[in-house]
């Protein structure tokens, strides 16, 4: 008995030596965490002298281990050579972390697939991390959450998806304002989100607060500087572009700013919105001759070429032509390497995904197979006790079933004489108010009958009636016809004797007049327009207007005047057409 005291007690000391162990690492590891946010290559060199013990120490700290490891070298810009470290990080914090580690864990694993090249999972797993971050609440590490906003907002512009940029530039905006953790890149990557979204106004209002801060010297920086020179003389903002020159050539000498990635095309095109073609010309020559990015040897080229070309320089404007092409094709060809590089992670992340997602189907069969097998194994187990009080019990369990059943069928069987006797009652009364039901539906057909019979008289009459009003209203509507055709013949007979006296003088007759002229005839004549139609059914105007002319009684030269047609033309329309005695 006190030896197994003795063990049991060496067991336990063992057991807080160890966690004192894993304590004191952690808390090194923090410190190491907190240096290099200041300076991550002298944080990774005291993270190494730890080497040596993290063998011997638990899961959890060789993870932590590892997961800040990778913290330190993305803030040292050290691209990683595989994925293998964070998917183990993520894996075991995934399972055991809390919500703090998984924010963390998923965090880097994003900036590994970003540095990677492989934006579709680096969103994923930034997407992971800011959901971690928002289920944390006040806990989570707000900066870190910034972050992920602003890598969100870097990888969607990356892949053109301009408005998700933009809210996720947003979302970093409003965190560094909740923290009262503002930067002048913070407010720049919001400028830009809304300037590729086509928003200038809004763009140059967050520029102007990012110019504001430089010149109030709160965290000042020569690529902000950069940036905002070369939007405002880009866009014809003289006079910010001034200002953000006159800050940069303070804080740079001229062999500095030379060297710097965007400087030299910024103050190129700052000099070319001053309209100092020369100085412009000089920086945008030496953007070319320095700058490592396509881009700006494209723009930077242009511009020479152009500036030659104006000015009949053929030699030198073929040359930086030649060096815009082979620009422009060498960011033609990364940006092929890029797209298909993309595609190829596209492709390995949904083929790593279904291989994750057999594996995770494969050890849930394997688990339910166990589960299966255990219950199995407990349901045998428990047949095998309950078998022996289930034999010895059956016989009398047996006889207590069927006393019981005796009892519930005399219950039943008093129950069921009950309802019949129940239901004939029901019968008998239902039998009597059917016997009422039907006298009162033969006083209702009755009712119905004579109903049917003054509705049938009734009607006969209303038809009567109708028929009456409808030969009145015919008889009145042909005598206003009557009285309408005699008043119109009347006017129609004037009209044609003011027409004859007209006609002595030649004139024309305007369509409206011919018109009014058809409608006098039709109204003395009606079947004449029907049988001319009838012999000649595609009729010309002329022959049309010399017939109702003649029928009219007018007389050759009459209607010569009127109608502009010579007499020979007349004459035979006349003798062709449809003469009314």
């Amino acid at each position: 008995m006190l030896k197994v005291i003795t063990e049991l007690f060496a067991c336990l000391l063992l057991l807080s030596s160890c966690q004192r162990a894993d304590n004191e690492l952690l808390e090194k590891m923090q410190d190491i965490k907190i240096l290099g946010n200041r300076d991550p290559e002298l944080a990774m060199s005291k993270l190494d002298s730890l080497d040596a013990e993290i063998s011997t120490q638990s899961k959890y700290v060789q993870m932590k281990y590892d997961l800040l490891r990778i913290r330190l070298q993305d803030k040292a810009n050290i691209i990683p050579e595989s994925d293998k470290p964070i998917k183990e990080v993520l894996e075991y914090f995934t399972e055991n972390g809390s919500a703090l580690e998984k924010q963390e864990a998923n965090y880097y694993a994003g900036s590994v697939y970003r540095d990677l090249q492989d934006a579709p999972t680096a969103i994923g797993y930034f997407l992971q991390a800011e959901q971690w971050a928002q289920e944390t609440g006040r806990e989570c590490d707000s900066i870190m959450w910034g972050n992920a906003c602003s890598n969100l907002s870097y990888l969607y512009y990356n892949v053109t998806d301009f408005h998700s940029s933009l809210e996720y530039a947003k979302k970093e905006y409003e965190l560094a304002l909740l923290c009262d953790d503002m930067w002048s890149t913070t407010i720049l990557h919001l400028a830009d989100a809304y300037f590729y979204n086509g928003s200038t106004d809004s763009a140059f209002k967050y520029y102007d607060l990012t110019l504001d801060r430089q010149i109030k010297n709160i965290d000042k920086n020569t690529e902000t500087l950069e940036i905002l020179l070369a939007q405002y003389a880009h866009n014809g903002k003289k006079e910010n572009a001034e200002i953000c020159a006159t800050l940069m050539l303070a804080v740079l000498d001229e062999n500095t700013h030379t060297k710097t990635r965007g400087a030299n095309i910024a103050l190129g095109y700052y000099y070319k919105l001053k309209g100092d073609t020369i100085k412009a010309l000089d920086y945008f020559k030496k953007a070319i001759r320095e700058s490592k990015d396509e881009i700006i040897s494209i723009e930077a080229s242009r511009y020479v070429y152009q500036y030659y070309s104006r000015h009949g320089d053929a030699q030198q404007a073929f040359e930086y032509a030649d060096k815009f092409i082979a620009s422009y094709d060498s960011m033609e060809l990364s940006m092929n390497q890029e797209q298909t590089a993309k595609v190829n992670n596209l492709f390995r992340y949904y083929r790593d995904r279904e291989e994750e997602r057999k594996i995770l189907d494969e050890n849930e069969k394997t688990r339910n197979r166990f589960y299966w097998a255990l219950a199995l194994l407990i349901i045998v187990a428990l047949g095998a006790t309950v078998l022996f009080y289930f034999v010895r019990n059956r016989q009398l369990q047996r006889l207590n079933d069927i006393s019981d059943c005796l009892d519930i069928v005399n219950r039943e069987k008093s129950e069921v004489d009950k309802m019949l006797k129940m239901r004939d009652e029901e019968l008998a009364s239902s039998k009597n108010q059917l016997k009422d039901v039907t006298q009162e539906l033969h006083r209702i057909e009755e009712s119905k009958d004579r109903a049917h019979a003054e509705l049938a008289r009734v009607s006969a009459e209303l038809q009567e009636n109708e028929k009456r009003l409808e030969e009145k209203s015919l008889m009145n509507k042909n005598v206003i016809n009557l009285l309408h055709q005699v008043q119109f013949e009347l006017n129609a007979e004037e009209y044609l004797k003011d027409l004859k006296d007209s006609a002595s003088g030649k004139r024309k007759l305007s369509p409206k007049e011919w018109n009014r002229f058809y409608k006098a005839i039709d109204s003395i004549w009606p079947d004449f327009n029907e049988q001319m139609c009838a012999e000649d059914k595609e009729i010309t105007e002329d022959r049309k207007r010399v017939l109702y002319l003649n029928l009219a009684g007018f007389s050759n030269a009459q209607i010569q005047n009127l109608t502009g047609l010579s007499r020979t033309t007349v004459w035979r329309i006349k003798k062709e057409g449809v003469i009314k005695e």
